[in-house]
């Protein structure tokens, strides 16, 4: 069970038993807390030492420990479940904006790569077209020289 799941367990728990509640809010825990239908336990399954906290009635754990176990109900939906499933929400949508973002940076990032390919090759032509040029022109002065000594 992840350290978020853990999180979401004990305020489930503490917004159905008032005596979780009220450990939660004394800041004594040391251990998450799940509520299994008949009554608060820690993380080890343990029921929750909850005597005393709440002086003008007996708690809710001591109360199920003399009861005889009832049928658990089916986990109602909490605004825990609700407010995981915003903060999920919110998580994509950061995540999908960040996303976006690297993808833009990325596609500029392509098109100056591009831009610049489409620039050397420019100048490859240029330069391939001035090294035939001055292949024609030694060809020319070579031709020049030979007759030159030929009739001198």
């Amino acid at each position: 069970m992840s350290t978020c799941e853990r999180l979401a367990a004990t305020l489930d728990a503490a917004l159905v038993d008032p005596g979780a509640a009220q450990t939660l809010r004394s800041g004594r825990l040391s251990s998450g807390l799940r509520h299994v239908g008949f009554g608060v336990v820690d993380e080890a399954g343990a029921p929750l030492p909850v005597t005393g906290l709440m002086r003008d009635r007996p708690t809710p754990v001591a109360t199920a420990a003399k009861a005889s176990p009832r049928k658990s109900s089916p986990p109602k939906k909490t605004p825990v479940g609700r407010t995981r499933r915003v903060a999920q929400q919110e998580l994509l949508r950061r995540q999908r904006a960040e996303l976006q973002e690297r993808l833009q940076e990325v596609e500029a990032d392509y098109e100056a790569a591009e831009n610049e390919r489409a620039a050397a090759e420019c100048e490859l032509d240029a330069n391939e077209h001035h090294i035939a040029d001055m292949q024609t022109a030694i060809g020319r002065l070579t031709d020049e020289m030979a007759r030159f000594r030929t009739t001198r």
